[in-house]
């Protein structure tokens, strides 16, 4: 019962919601790799892998929303199995705890169901990284190959695989820095000698495994030979240069913000998880602790803030949680019956609150803008927009203003449409065309009555206005979600035409 509620969160529904920007332009690449076209890696857009295997997908079951998303959604359900390769760190309690936690965390759930690169990229840097800490624990040789695999494969989805590496080279810097004092060779240094424990042939084969899962994603299986470079080099600079851009307006605290919003019984769990990795640490434990305050520290740092980047670093914080629930549960069981109780409640309460927001905001309003996990979301209305497209393409062409991101999602719903356009070059509106999609702003320069076509609007995001953020704002937000500055909203008008005469026919 557990599992199937676990799957019908993420999976339930996967394609009610219409594509937000970011998902239908993944989606148009895979659509357009999957029917032959042309396709290369572009550093703006992220690693090519995702791409071709949803593409692969699209193939076996054809494009639309829902495959679109499958890939998020699969990468989503298999991540709540990572937890079990270090479960000799966790404890019996804990890495089935961490895995219920990667299950119903909220913002894993939501983006779990978010057609872009986040999940799949967090759990293969999640294995990733796993299997070369838990060989740092125990040196066993699949785990090299295992996790030259899992890094590959998170370089060739997202540039965010230089963080990772960051990440990783730190926590082994700092271990092997602390294990140096008092020896006299670097070659009595533990952490160093494990590498070699296994002898060189896995790490020949971990060097083969990822070369080649890297050359064949960013070449898109030797078709573009200059792709690897631009994996190298131009993809690693371009997202450094996006520093200074700022996009998406948050504030540095933005993160903790959401955090604590959707997460807070996961913080109080993982908190009591760094206590237990310190008081009895092992190389696992201190990794994680590493890993989530490292990776909080770095997002939060970035110019770029959007809600789906706190997918980094709730996955080590989820498994912090689960040994923190390893740790509550020995303390409630070596107590009294009181003692029980609590620490049962404790854990309760966390997954009641983490089920219940997941399954609001998965599946009751995945797209109302008051919620601070949904940014720029494409409303409701696009997609009875897009079927009055695929109506009216039955007698004429179509015309998309591209302005004020009005290309996308519709790039998508308009794929397999006459289109002769994604801008407005000219003042009127060609013979032959059958329906307009007009930005509001721009419905004079057309030449339209004021009153033409149906209006809709195309995205709605909330920015909060961080000035007034008092506690009883705040709380009415959390409590009711009541905005204290408007929605912004991005209006655009459809209006269907005569494609003999060009006269505007009445919206219906």
């Amino acid at each position: 019962m557990a599992v199937a509620a676990v799957l019908w969160i993420r999976l339930g529904n996967l394609g009610d919601r219409p594509l937000h920007h970011d998902e239908s332009l993944d989606a148009w690449f895979a659509w357009r790799l999957s029917t032959g076209r042309t396709y290369v890696y572009d550093p703006a857009y992220h690693g090519p892998l995702r791409i071709m295997l949803t593409a692969g997908l699209f193939k076996l079951v054809g494009a639309g929303d829902t495959a679109a998303r499958c890939l998020a959604a699969a990468s989503g359900v298999a991540l709540v199995a990572t937890p079990g390769m270090i479960r000799s760190s966790l404890g019996r309690v804990g890495w089935i705890a961490a895995a219920v936690a990667l299950a119903v965390s909220p913002t894993l759930v939501y983006f779990s169901r978010f057609g872009r690169e986040d999940l799949p990229y967090a759990l293969a840097a999640t294995v990733g990284s796993l299997a070369l800490v838990e060989f740092l624990r125990e040196p066993r040789a699949h785990l090299a190959v295992v996790g030259a695999l899992g890094l590959a494969c998170a370089a060739a989805i997202k540039e965010s695989f230089a963080i990772t590496v960051l990440v990783l080279v730190t926590y082994l810097v700092g271990l092997i820095a602390i294990e140096w004092r008092g020896l006299r060779m670097w070659r009595q240094i533990p952490t160093l000698r494990r590498f070699g424990e296994v002898g060189a042939e896995p790490w020949w084969w971990a060097a083969t495994a990822f070369v080649t899962v890297f050359v064949l994603s960013y070449t898109v299986l030797f078709t573009d030979p200059g792709g690897v470079w631009r994996g190298i080099w131009d993809g690693p600079t371009y997202w450094l240069g996006q520093h200074e851009v700022g996009r998406g307006s948050q504030p540095w605290s933005y993160y903790g913000v959401l955090a604590t919003a959707y997460e807070w019984p996961m913080l109080i769990l993982a908190a009591i998880g760094t206590w237990g990795a310190v008081r009895r640490p092992d190389r696992v434990r201190l990794f994680l602790v590493w890993s989530a305050i490292s990776q909080f520290v770095i997002y939060s740092w970035a110019g770029e803030r959007f809600p789906w980047l706190i997918v980094h670093p709730m996955v080590p914080i989820a498994m912090l949680a689960g040994l923190g629930a390893e740790c509550t549960w020995h303390w409630g069981r070596l107590r009294s019956v009181g003692h029980r109780w609590i620490a049962a409640s404790v854990l309760a309460v966390a997954v009641v609150w983490s089920v219940g927001m997941s399954v609001v905001i998965a599946q009751v309003r995945p797209n109302d803008p008051r919620e601070l996990v949904v940014a720029v979301q494409t409303t409701d209305d696009v997609r009875g927009v897009a079927a009055e497209l695929d109506r009216a393409s039955a007698t004429g062409s179509i015309l998309i203003d591209g302005s004020d991101g009005g290309g996308w999602p519709f790039g998508w719903y308009v794929r397999d449409l006459p289109v002769i356009g994604f801008e407005l070059s000219s003042s009127t509106i060609p013979l032959g065309v059958s329906a307009v999609v007009v930005a509001e702003a721009n419905v004079p320069m057309l030449g339209l009555p004021p009153d033409a076509g149906t209006p809709f609007d195309l995205r709605a995001t909330w920015l909060p206005d961080y000035s007034n953020r008092s506690p009883g704002v705040w709380w009415s937000w959390f409590t009711q979600r009541t905005v204290w500055n408007p929605v912004q909203q991005v209006p655009f008008r459809l209006v269907l035409i005569d494609p003999v005469t060009g006269a505007v026919i009445p919206s219906r």
